[in-house]
């Protein structure tokens, strides 16, 4: 600009964004000034007194109130842990400039991106008060003081029931220990790998009562606690709406992401969902192979609500807009209290990140020892999951172009409070319904396969002594066991009809 206005500066300030020392959100604060600067100061450019000058006129800017938003496709399949997560804001421009300018053409923002370490949502009142003293502190290895331990993603591996695996575990005790399922499914925890390890957890949430399979953890709840710790963990960072600490993230990104999209940009969302060859669906196993499907495509990254958009209708409405049912009705209100203020509302989708959730298997120490010296722990429930998700901090609108067919582009900067766009914590898509135990139980000290073998001694004891008892005890067993043994037999004789032979 300089170079071709005889050395002019122009800086254009739409606002000043304050941060407050408290911690609590910050604003910007509109200037809406464009400051020209000429000369120099005295000694600088070889001239020994002062030139500088500097001329201040009235910058036209728009201020726009912006609201997050998200949307996770629905997904199907078993041990589907991942999902697609389309990040948004919403606002509403009022019609002035759409019938001067034209039709809104381009959305510039910025945002520092961060990805939260894995939180957990349980609905085990027990679980969560005792884990509750132990979050921020570091479980490399069991901590005989915390008597509960979580696995992610639960999976029985073979025929038997016998050898299970786990995402990852929190509190995990190592694979010398044996756990019950319900109250009297006695298996041991044998993995063909070690899973991997929760070491730390720092953010944890109550489902408050309902249960955790439908339970959304609220993105309000989920800023509380954010912003809980800075105090509670220390080593602070700040936030649009608060302070938090570095802790609680996986990693911030050094720089911020700048990103400039039009109305003719699109977004495609899709999933990975894991599939099954024919031999693990005959013995009920999961899938091992993973395909990317695409659910949704040629998503307008800018897009002008329209009145058949929104309808009343809060499941089809947020299905229809790709944006959460949770936030259908703050989205419902605006779009009317927008309407009756002559505004237009639009929806910016600029991302779309990858968010993970595990069904959380709750474990608790019985307090007994089984006959092999190992400790013995009870499952409780399935109730509870895991959760992981980026987040976007200091979202900020920075301009807005209009674009007339005549007149061409007119670009606005956006006076607007940065936001934290931290999106609802969602339960996985597939779990399991929960017929709990209290975890008090423990019935892996004799397995089934040591009782079956002292039944056949004690059988063949008792036909060698007295073989009238021996031959009533065997028309029993036979008599109980019929379904097994008798279809068998009735093939075999079947066969053996067909062939003539013995």
């Amino acid at each position: 600009y300089a170079a071709t206005h005889d050395g002019a500066r122009r800086y254009d300030v739409a606002g000043v964004q304050l941060y407050f020392a408290d911690g609590s959100k910050s604003e910007d604060t509109q200037l809406s000034k464009t400051y020209t600067w000429m000369g120099y100061g005295a000694g600088l450019n070889n001239n020994e007194e002062s030139t500088l000058a500097c001329e201040a006129s009235v910058l036209e800017t728009i201020s726009l109130d912006v609201y997050p938003t998200y949307y996770r496709p629905p997904i199907t399949g078993e041990n589907v842990t991942k999902q697609d997560s389309l990040h948004s804001v919403y606002f509403a421009v009022d019609n002035k400039y759409l019938e001067e300018y034209g039709a809104l053409y381009e959305v510039e923002a910025q945002y520092l991106n961060a990805l939260l370490k894995p939180m957990l949502c349980t609905g085990n009142d027990e679980a969560f008060t005792a884990i509750s003293n132990f979050l921020g502190q570091t479980i490399s290895e069991h901590n005989p003081a915390l008597n509960y331990m979580y696995a992610a993603n639960v999976q029985k591996e073979d025929l038997v029931g016998y050898s299970h695996s786990a995402q990852f575990v929190y509190n995990y005790l190592d694979a010398n220990f044996t756990l019950t399922q319900g109250v009297d499914e006695a298996w041991n925890y044998i993995a063909e790998k070690e899973p991997g390890r929760a070491d730390t957890l720092y953010l944890m949430f109550d489902t408050k009562g309902a249960d955790a399979d439908t339970y959304i953890v609220p993105s309000t709840d989920i800023k509380e606690a954010m912003k809980d710790s800075a105090s509670n963990f220390g080593n602070v960072i700040d936030g649009a709406e608060g302070t938090y600490s570095r802790d609680i993230f996986e990693s911030i990104d050094e720089e911020y992401t700048h990103i400039t999209l039009t109305a003719e940009e699109k977004l495609d969302l899709t999933a990975e969902v894991i599939t099954q060859t024919g031999w693990e669906w005959f013995w009920g196993l999961a899938g091992s192979k993973e395909e990317t499907v695409t659910l949704f495509n040629n998503l307008r990254a800018v897009y002008e609500v329209q009145a058949s958009d929104v309808t009343g209708n809060a499941a089809l409405d947020s299905q229809a807009l790709r944006i959460a049912e949770a936030d259908y009705t703050h989205f419902y209100d605006f779009y009317q209290e927008s309407v009756s203020d002559d505004k237009t509302v639009f929806l910016f989708r600029y991302q779309v990140s990858e968010y993970e959730s595990y069904e959380a298997t709750l474990f608790k120490d019985s307090g007994i020892v089984d006959i092999y010296n190992k400790e013995c722990w009870a499952e409780v429930d399935t109730n509870a999951y895991f959760f992981a998700q980026s987040a976007n901090l200091d979202f900020d609108l920075i301009d807005v172009t209009f674009l007339d067919e005549v007149e061409g582009a007119t670009v606005f900067a956006v006076v607007s409070d940065p936001i934290d766009n931290v999106p609802d914590g969602t339960p996985p898509q597939d779990t399991t319904p929960d017929d709990p135990s209290d975890g008090s139980g423990c019935n892996a000290d004799i397995p089934w396969w040591v009782w079956l073998i002292l039944g056949l001694v004690a059988l063949l004891i008792v036909g060698r002594w007295v073989p009238s008892i021996y031959k009533g005890l065997k028309i029993v067993f036979l008599t109980v066991t019929f379904p097994v043994w008798g279809p068998i037999w009735v093939i075999v004789k079947l066969v053996r009809k067909i062939r003539g032979d013995d």
